[in-house]
């Protein structure tokens, strides 16, 4: 799907977040925290990834100096409190275009009642402005990226304009740089037979380098960017949502003692899986512990 044949960006305002929330995420002690979560509003994602569709709410140019720190001062007032803040742009908080670098000490300074802070960013924008950002903190940083697959059927064709040696080199440097990491990693991946050991070996593959947090991206057919007509219909057959059967399957088979965690992104989970499946998701990502009755094959 070329940028003429998608629809346009919605209409919004830059000085307004497009979601705040407050949730219950589990640490790495084993503890509950509240985490801000706020869906701020700036420039489009400069990658064009296969299935991402967060393009929809942003901004078609840069992000105007200032707007992100308004967006922090109109919506922070009005959540109750949190240890931990999640800053999602849809895009790379390091792309001096989404995130103006002059904004960052005015950024910083609202952030200082967080002791952690998680920004997302691509594992080709994790440069020296990352350790530049951490320096004006009074928290942990922690950076998210999208790693979705480190499988060689997978990667190369979603577009992600990065490989698994990328990915690495990235995970190498910030974890160098005495920042934590987490990543998403799709599942089912598309293009293969096998989804569920592909899936399993993505996320021992994040572990082993060292990241703190997997969170699985339940696949969305819907969420494309980009057109399906040069997919034969057994690679189109490939593109869809998981089976509770699946997501257990990877819990099992990749269960990480605490501080690792692995979650699952369940937002939209009712759109897969039953209401019993779903809240045995939930007790999954607070507790890690699957629920007796959470049957694999």
């Amino acid at each position: 799907m070329s940028d003429r044949d998608r629809p346009r960006h919605a209409a919004i305002d830059p000085n307004r977040v497009q979601a705040a929330f407050v949730e219950q995420e589990l640490g790495g002690d084993g503890q509950l925290v509240d985490v801000a979560t706020l869906l701020t509003t700036g420039r489009e994602c400069i990658f064009d990834c296969v299935f991402c569709d967060l393009w929809r709410h942003t901004l078609p140019g840069p992000t105007p100096h200032g707007a992100i720190v308004r967006q922090l001062d109109a919506v922070l007032p009005t959540l109750p409190p949190a240890k931990w803040i999640k800053l999602y742009n849809a895009s790379n908080w390091f792309d001096a275009t989404a995130v103006p670098p002059a904004d960052w000490p005015a950024i910083a300074d609202r952030l200082r009642p967080f002791e952690r802070v998680i920004v997302e960013n691509h594992p080709k924008l994790c440069t020296e402005a990352v350790p530049r950002f951490r320096d004006l903190l009074d928290g942990q940083l922690e950076v998210a990226i999208g790693l979705e697959s480190i499988d060689p059927r997978v990667l190369p064709r979603l577009n992600k304009s990065m490989t698994a040696d990328d990915a690495a080199r990235a995970l190498e440097r910030l974890r160098g740089w005495g920042i934590d990491v987490r990543a998403f990693v799709l599942v089912p991946p598309p293009f293969v037979e096998a989804p569920v050991p592909s899936t399993i070996d993505t996320v021992r593959w994040a572990f082993e380098r060292g990241v703190e947090v997997v969170s699985l991206l339940p696949l969305r057919p819907d969420q494309m960017n980009a057109s399906t007509a040069t997919l034969t219909a057994e690679e189109r057959s490939t593109i869809r949502r998981p089976s509770i059967e699946e997501v257990a399957a990877v819990l099992a088979n990749c269960r990480i003692s605490l501080p690792r965690r692995l979650f699952v992104d369940a937002w939209d989970a009712s759109d897969w899986c039953d209401a019993a499946a779903v809240a045995k998701l939930a007790n999954w990502n607070l507790t890690q512990r699957p629920p007796r009755d959470f049957a694999v094959e």
